[in-house]
């Protein structure tokens, strides 16, 4: 297993380099299914970083690594109505706004 050892190296000379380090306590890598669990603890310990099952999310929206589905990007959808409601009920005028909260409040005691 030369490549971990590698990986360090060009770590070390960008440190060198940048006088920035990467934090190992704040990072983690995620191996392919196929990758012998053996090798990946290997890898790890090398690296001295943890293993990730998940990619995360990048700029809100999840990294994928599995099949697409609809709940997939539901957390996005949901934060965008939100936001879009919010923005609606700026741009009511007043008399709107208390129309829309009669309407709402007899909707919920009728």
């Amino acid at each position: 297993m030369e490549q971990p050892h590698m990986i360090s190296q060009c770590l070390n000379r960008f440190f060198e380099a940048s006088g920035q380090k990467v934090s190992s306590s704040k990072s983690s890598i995620f191996f392919s299914a196929n990758t012998d669990p053996t090798i990946a603890e290997g890898i790890c310990s090398v690296l001295n970083m943890t293993k990730s099952e998940d990619l995360g999310r990048y700029l809100g929206v999840p990294t994928l690594h599995k099949q697409v589905t609809k709940e997939t990007y539901h957390g996005v959808i949901d934060r965008v109505e939100k936001r879009l409601t919010g923005w609606k009920s700026k741009c009511l005028s007043l008399a709107g706004r208390f129309t829309l909260i009669k309407s709402t409040s007899c909707d919920a005691n009728c």
